[in-house]
């Protein structure tokens, strides 16, 4: 049976372009963490769902897929979705 071991994790909380991402990375790379952007897996995922055709008010199927899908670093969902492409498809999506 392999040891569980706790990961230090920090939370970054704030409005919409404040500069959490910035002070995260930077804050990860002083204290030599991993960063992980979850605003852009969030934004990923949610990407994927909808050009899967996914029901976004469907939790158990969001979920299902979402545990499908591999995300790789920051390039890719299924081999299809970039970073980029999410951001620019949250600014361009109409307001809900």
């Amino acid at each position: 049976m392999s040891k569980i071991t706790s990961v230090p994790v920090i939370a970054i909380d704030g409005p919409s372009a404040s500069g959490k991402g910035t002070v995260a990375q930077r804050v990860a790379a002083r204290l030599g963490f991993h960063y992980l952007d979850s605003g852009a897996l969030y934004r990923l995922v949610t990407l994927g769902a909808l050009q899967q055709r996914v029901a976004l008010d469907d939790v158990r199927a969001l979920a299902r897929w979402g545990a499908a899908s591999a995300v790789i670093g920051r390039a890719l969902v299924e081999g299809r979705f970039t970073i980029e492409e999410a951001k620019a498809a949250a600014r361009e999506a109409p307001p809900a």
